[in-house]
């Protein structure tokens, strides 16, 4: 199995006593490195979704 571009890992805080998902973007040289903190887990797929869709650039062109 080929290593996912982006993952989202769950993670327990003790001092706050609450969970916390980081989502981990793999980068070229093949480690993950982290892009945001998120207290909600269906955030944190959304941000992957978008990073996802936003990958590549989207253009959008306008007739004269």
């Amino acid at each position: 199995m080929t290593e996912p571009d982006y993952k989202i890992q769950e993670l327990f805080d003790f001092d706050e006593m609450k969970v916390y998902y980081k989502v981990l973007k793999l980068s070229p040289t093949g480690e993950y490195f982290l892009i945001k903190r998120f207290d909600d887990l269906m955030a944190a797929r959304v941000c992957v979704k978008m990073a996802r869709k936003y990958k590549k650039p989207i253009y959008h062109y306008v007739e004269e």
